[in-house]
């Protein structure tokens, strides 16, 4: 275990080349609070080693944490979550009172409560939703039916869909199964999922708690819009009213979002975050209308944490791989570099484009070219004029390079026999 990723249950990267770090205090923090939104159960572990041990350290990829800390990769998560959701949206969709109808369980999905049919339409096969009828299997180890057992995730669900489908289950007298009772497939598994139903349970106990401790701590700020705040002191206070599901960066962007123009941030590496209200900063410093130091820093942060990540990348000069996918290239490209494209455009999202583009970035600052280029190179190796074009484009590798690659390849080949 000790020279393995800690994030192998997630991202299989027992193969990889790259070389394993250690993280520290601020990863694992970190770590942890992307944990409790993927909710995979991996930061109590982390919370008690820390606990223990405020030195305890874990080894990973860099580029696997990057990915698992992701925004864009948390984002993503959050979305598809809300989609899993989506049925309890549409099940109180036609609520006009010339489309309600009443519920049956030989017409109706027992989940989103739409028409259910269990035959595929020959001429639109594309538009049918895959349905069955409630069956009764036997069960293993306990005597719970299959209404019984719906009703208990029912109440670990505990929300507003979760209560729709505890009326229409009670509502037969007999079993499902007895019933004749229909459902959707995609429904059934986004109300019985196992993730689906620990997202409904967190997302109502967490709103809660949030909602009071966030609202207390707003409320106090409004009554002393003079006051200049900064995070530590914000964030101390949110503690006190029994706040726990914000992190300090997080709760300032909360209040940040909240206030929206009216309020500014102030920031500087090493330094508490100040907040000040704009119609109290005229008095004590000079606001300025323009960006262009915002987006300097922002510029400067970004291409550090670039070159970081590229120097951590081995650059190896003796051997070639003969064959490069894609999840060999992406190994040379920096997860930032990856995350910046994205933004820029979501066409450049992992895409073979965008990691061409990281792979020129890595070529640059390595001065060496990546496995990606090299492969290339080999694929028009029989014109040396063209080589040498995209070589100056930054491409492809060098015509010398395609030479060294012939010359290792005739050695590997040599070691073989």
């Amino acid at each position: 275990m000790a020279d393995e990723c800690f994030f192998k249950f997630k991202f299989q990267c027992d193969g990889r080349q790259e070389k394993l770090t250690e993280s520290g205090l601020n990863r694992i923090e970190n770590i942890i609070r992307c944990s409790k939104i993927y909710l995979d159960g991996i930061d109590k572990p982390l919370e008690n080693s820390l606990r223990e041990n405020r030195d305890f350290t874990i080894k990973c990829h860099k580029s696997c944490v990057s990915t698992y800390t992701s925004t864009t990769q948390i984002q993503r998560h959050i979305k598809r979550t809300k989609q899993a959701e989506e049925p309890a949206v549409i099940a109180q969709k036609k609520t006009r009172r010339a489309n309600t109808s009443t519920f049956s369980f030989q017409q109706h999905c027992i989940f989103c409560g739409e028409d259910c049919n269990l035959d595929r339409d020959p001429k639109n096969p594309a538009r049918w939703k895959p349905a069955y009828l409630c069956r009764e299997i036997e069960p293993k180890g306990d005597n719970k039916s299959l209404k019984q057992s719906l009703l208990d995730i029912c109440d670990c669900r505990d929300d507003d869909w979760a209560s729709t489908v505890r009326l229409r289950i009670q509502g037969a007298i007999s079993d499902l199964h007895a019933a004749d009772a229909w459902y959707h497939v995609t429904c059934r598994c986004s109300f019985t999922g196992s993730r689906a139903v620990a997202t409904a349970a967190h997302s109502k106990t967490t709103s809660e708690s949030v909602d009071a401790a966030f609202n207390s701590l707003i409320q106090t700020v409004k009554e002393d819009l003079a006051r200049v705040w900064n995070s530590v002191e914000l964030f101390n206070l949110y503690v006190e009213y029994g706040g726990n599901n914000l992190c300090r960066k997080g709760l300032v962007k909360s209040v940040s979002a909240y206030f929206e123009e009216d309020l500014l941030v102030l920031s500087s590496p090493g330094i508490a975050s100040i907040l000040i209200f704009r119609s109290q900063a005229s008095s004590v410093l000079k606001v300025a209308t323009d960006e262009e130091d915002d987006l300097d820093i922002a510029l400067n942060t970004v291409a550090k944490k670039i070159k970081t990540e590229v120097k951590d990348i081995p650059a190896e000069k003796r051997h070639y791989n003969t064959t490069v996918c894609s999840d060999i290239a992406i190994e040379s490209v920096s997860p930032t570099a990856l995350e910046l494209l994205t933004k820029l455009s979501p066409k450049l999202n992992r895409t073979l484009s965008a990691i061409l583009i990281g792979c020129m970035i890595t070529s640059t600052l390595h001065n060496h070219p990546t496995d990606l280029q090299i492969d290339l190179g080999v694929l028009v190796r029989d014109s040396k004029k063209l080589i040498e074009l995209l070589h100056a484009f930054g491409v492809t590798c060098s015509y010398d390079e395609i030479l060294r690659f012939k010359k290792s390849a005739a050695f590997s080949a040599a070691a073989d026999m």
